[in-house]
């Protein structure tokens, strides 16, 4: 459950950054790094997509200096924070007397 909430983090984080460049990309050069490598990991299950060469060099161009990582999310990534916001939260039960759990 940790990992699921810490990549559903990760993912607002980049999707709100790439928003906010208006390019969808977010770049090296831009505040979200100690995240990187979780980002790097959500790769591999195509919730993002990781720029290649080709795609970083206008970027590269147009900050002046070299873009070395950039990353967006995926459609199915977009799909998957929809999907956590609008499911429905699991309702905790009081727990009396003598009663263990609380689900």
């Amino acid at each position: 459950m940790r990992n699921r909430e810490k990549a559903l983090s990760v993912l607002e984080a980049l999707g709100e950054r790439g928003r906010a460049t208006g390019h969808g990309w977010v770049l090296n050069t831009e505040s979200l790094l100690p995240h990187q490598q979780s980002v790097n990991a959500l790769e591999s299950p195509g919730l993002v997509e990781l720029a290649g060469r080709e795609v970083r060099a206008e970027p590269s161009a147009l900050e002046g200096r070299p873009v070395w990582w950039a990353a967006r999310v995926t459609p199915y990534g977009h799909d998957t924070l929809t999907y956590a916001h609008a499911r429905p939260q699991p309702r905790r039960h009081p727990v009396g007397p003598g009663q263990t759990g609380g689900w």
